[in-house]
Formats: C-alpha cells, sequence, structure tokens
C-alpha cells in the first residue's frame, strides 16, 4: 500500500520545507488514510450488506445480452460488458434510492428549515468517525440546535446516508470496492471530489459522480457548471496519482 512518509524520508529533498508544502502533504496523508479504509474486508462485508447487489448484477446481465441481441454481435467485442452496466445502475440506485443530499438540517418541532450558525469542534462519538468539523444549525422559529457532523468515515456514511460532494464520493467509493471494481477516490484541490472505477472491457478509467448520477462525463465541471478544476488527484490504497488534465 502507498505509504507517503516512508516515501518522503526516502529522500531529504522531498520532505516539505514551508507551511503551504506541510499543509499539502497533510492533505495527502489524509485521503490516503481515508481509502485505506475501503480495503478493510469486514467493511466490505458490511457495505454489501445495504447493495442490493445480486438483483443489480442480474439487472446487468440482462441488460448486456437485450443490448447484444440489439446490436446482433453475438459474440463480437462491443466495447462494454456487463459490468460497465452494473457500473451504471449503482450510481442510479445509489443517487436515488440510498443517499440524500444534506442542504440543511430541518426542525423536528417546527417542520422548518434551520439556519446556518457557525462550525464547531467534533465531541465523543462525532470524534470517532472522525469528522473533522461539525456545522451547527439554528431553527429561527424555536431557537433549538441542530449538530450536522462532516463524517469522513466511510463505515459511519453506511448508516446516516447523507451529505455534501465528500460524503457521496467517500460512501461510493467503498460501495464500489465491495462490489470488487478497482476504483479511486478523486479530490480536486479546490472543493470537488468524485470516484474513478476502472474499466476493463474499455481498457480506461470511467468518471463517476453519485451526485449528479453520472458515468464517464469528465467534462460536467468544466461544460456544464462552468467550473474551473485545479489539481486533481486520484487516491486508492496503492497509489496517489496526479489526474489531471
Amino acid at each position: 500500500m502507498a505509504n507517503i512518509p516512508t516515501f518522503l524520508r526516502s529522500d531529504p529533498k522531498l520532505m516539505p520545507i514551508n507551511d503551504w508544502e506541510m499543509q499539502f502533504f497533510g492533505k495527502l496523508k489524509s485521503y490516503l488514510n481515508l481509502v485505506k479504509d475501503y480495503e478493510d474486508i469486514a467493511l466490505q462485508e458490511m457495505a454489501r450488506s445495504v447493495v442490493p447487489w445480486k438483483q443489480l448484477t442480474i439487472d446487468a446481465i440482462n441488460k448486456m445480452l437485450q443490448l447484444k441481441q440489439t446490436l446482433k454481435s453475438g459474440d463480437q467485442d462491443i466495447g462494454t460488458d456487463s459490468k460497465d452496466i452494473l457500473l451504471v445502475d449503482l450510481i442510479h440506485w445509489f443517487k436515488n434510492e440510498f443517499f440524500e443530499w444534506f442542504d440543511s438540517a430541518v426542525c423536528d418541532k417546527c417542520h422548518k428549515k434551520t439556519k446556518s450558525v457557525r462550525n464547531v469542534s467534533p465531541i465523543g462519538e462525532e470524534v470517532k468517525w472522525n469528522a473533522m468539523t461539525v456545522e451547527l444549525y439554528e431553527c429561527e422559529d424555536c431557537g433549538q440546535h441542530y449538530r450536522f457532523p462532516r463524517y469522513n468515515s466511510a463505515e459511519k456514511l453506511l448508516s446516516t446516508q447523507k451529505g455534501r460532494c465528500g460524503e457521496w464520493a467517500n460512501c461510493f467509493t467503498l460501495l464500489c470496492r465491495a462490489l470488487n471494481f478497482e476504483s479511486r477516490l478523486v479530490v480536486d484541490w479546490t472543493d470537488h471530489v468524485w470516484t474513478e472505477v476502472y474499466s476493463n472491457a474499455q481498457k480506461r478509467w470511467l468518471h463517476c459522480d453519485p451526485c449528479e448520477g453520472v458515468c464517464d462525463t469528465p467534462l460536467v465541471y468544466e461544460c456544464g457548471w462552468a467550473k474551473k478544476l485545479t489539481f486533481c488527484v486520484g487516491f486508492s490504497a496503492h497509489e496517489v496519482q496526479d489526474v489531471s488534465w
């Protein structure tokens, strides 16, 4: 498995020499520690238990057979396979049936959206499940406060099933590894995260964004969102790679 501290110690010239470089390597180390959890066998088993993977797999095989019949391809290679179809179906299931986008807390007394107050430090169980910060919300009618921990534990996200792009990509990448996809978590150094999965049929990495419910649309950010990406890094348990275009 990739080990950044060992790599840095192998050559003194690679050691960070200023605050910016310390922050940079700290971020690399943080994400590398996060993706190592995806290889935990017990966690993968837990992840598979929440996915209807048998039905998704059967559906993908049937769709592949129908596609071949439509194209009258027989045994001819058509550039995709049932695993690619399973990946697309997994994305749609994840977005539409499993995970929930979080904007703000809803007051359980007044049933109204609350307003963001500030970020606070995690406590107790929040620390245990690797929340780096907690968003605090307040109901403007009754004054009730609500905490939203930004969990970095993929295991915890299997039960909370909500968040923003970081939580979505983190949990989805775990599910991909649990279903034996070669996967990596991709981090844009500004503020977005997504998943890439290697397609054996197409011999290339496929961009997957569960928030958007899309597969193989890597230009969605720059062309669709008009968002300028900066520095993109792919993280897996075995490597850290610059995947910027």
